[in-house]
């Protein structure tokens, strides 16, 4: 209900103009929530780093060497970098168990779950769709910032393939999608804005999803590695 909320926002927004809607959620509006969900998210990403400081601390310095020194390829995947770095360093200190990798199969389809509605709660979650809008509207302007172009026009597409996406999984009991500033993040620190990468990304995800193994991967990285990056 939420995504299909938000579709219908942007598909007003993409008909009728973003000017109103840019009126209605000025920068100051857009830029401080996505700064509040920013400084909110922050105490998981303590709270990880102090499970694991010191695997932390190798993961942070790493990004940040990697990012200073090396040009081209390899300083654009600093973060990947980071990441493999603390991991190594998270097996060499035995904060890794191997035993989940090892039972999980090599092909699986995820656990799908049909959606449920509950008319009581959705006075909880329909009000969402306006901190997803203020949220949506301040990452497009943020991306046109770095990009020196003009998104305005396309506000309303962002916003209805937000809430397309959010609509297709829950579908299948997934989490609602968002556009995540930490990818804005990632896009800002790598120079790489094409949106061909993030339709091979799109695919590599959809494929490593139906591999068990590598979820199982996933699920063994450490929280030190986790805050880190």
């Amino acid at each position: 209900m939420t995504g299909l909320g938000l579709f219908l926002v942007g598909l007003v927004v993409h008909f009728a103009g973003p000017t109103w809607i840019q009126k209605l959620m000025p920068p100051v509006v857009t830029g401080s929530i996505v700064a509040l969900i920013g400084l909110n998210l922050a105490p998981a990403a303590w709270g990880n780093v102090q499970e694991g400081p010191v695997t932390a601390t190798v993961t942070i310095v790493a990004m940040l060497v990697a990012g200073v020194l090396f040009r081209g390829m390899l300083g654009r995947l600093s973060i990947l970098l980071g990441v493999v770095v603390g991991y190594a360093v998270a097996v060499v200190r035995g904060e890794v168990d191997f035993s989940e990798i090892t039972q999980a199969g090599w092909v699986g389809l995820p656990d799908f779950t049909a959606p449920s509605f509950h008319i009581g709660v959705l006075a909880l979650f329909i009000p969402v769709v306006l901190v997803l809008v203020a949220e949506n509207v301040g990452h497009v302007k943020s991306v046109a910032l770095m990009t020196k172009r003009d998104l305005d026009p396309v506000t309303g597409r962002a916003l209805m393939a937000d809430g397309a996406a959010t609509m297709l999984v829950s579908s299948g009991g997934g989490s609602g999608t968002t556009t995540y500033a930490e990818n804005i993040g990632v896009m800002a620190s790598s120079k790489v804005y094409s949106t061909a990468a993030y339709w091979v990304a799109g695919i590599f995800a959809i494929l490593l999803a139906l591999v068990p193994k590598f979820g199982a991967l996933v699920n063994t990285v450490p929280d030190g590695v986790l805050g880190g990056a």
